[in-house]
């Protein structure tokens, strides 16, 4: 299903056009338009004044960060280093389901896989991802926070290393997913969006 997504215009003043470009989306294919449409959305958030200033006036968790995650900033260097690079940043996607050499994640919650640093996110198939008609607007919703959540992975910043993700929303990465989560339900009048899970 393809979703028929109405101009959105939120261009920043003075800011450069930036994308995330797929490079390929190595995916079951009745995926393959909801991910074309999430990272649609993606990029026309990124470039819109709402979304700077979330990201430069939110409050971030800096405490208990592995090493080898990015280093405590100020909120503009956070906002300035997620478009680090020039014009297009180029990635993959893969959506499939948990088989059995995901085994370690079975009982652990796991939704996506990014190793840090690396251009490559990997999305386990799991009941969020409803393609039905009544449900397929909130599920390109929270695909594309998690992808805005993986993406910061894939640029350097961590997770904590805790199993309660309520200890730790406010860490880069769930608070820019939260944050397109947040800016997308209010583009199409929703509110109960599951991207928190």
């Amino acid at each position: 299903m393809l979703l028929l997504i109405a101009p959105f215009v939120m261009q920043a003043q003075n800011t450069p056009a930036f994308t995330i470009t797929v490079d390929n989306i190595n995916t079951l294919g009745k995926y393959r338009p909801m991910v074309s449409n999430a990272v649609a959305l993606i990029n026309e958030v990124l470039n819109s004044d709402e979304f700077k200033a979330e990201v430069v006036n939110h409050k971030y968790d800096w405490q208990r960060l592995p090493d080898f995650g990015k280093p405590e900033m100020k909120n503009d260097e956070v906002f300035r280093y997620l478009y680090r690079t020039t014009a297009q940043y180029h990635c993959t996607l893969f959506v499939r389901k948990m088989g059995l050499q995901d085994i370690k994640f079975w009982t652990s919650g796991t939704v996506g896989v990014t190793s840090i640093n690396q251009h490559s996110t990997l999305t386990f198939s799991k009941k969020w991802m409803n393609l039905s008609t009544g449900q397929y607007l909130c599920t390109v919703i929270t695909y594309a926070a998690h992808i805005a959540h993986e993406y910061c992975h894939q640029v350097g910043f961590a997770d904590k290393d805790d199993n309660h993700p309520q200890n730790f929303r406010d860490v880069v990465p769930y608070a820019i997913g939260d944050i397109m989560c947040k800016l997308l339900q209010k583009k199409f009048n929703l509110q109960n969006c599951a991207c928190d899970e």
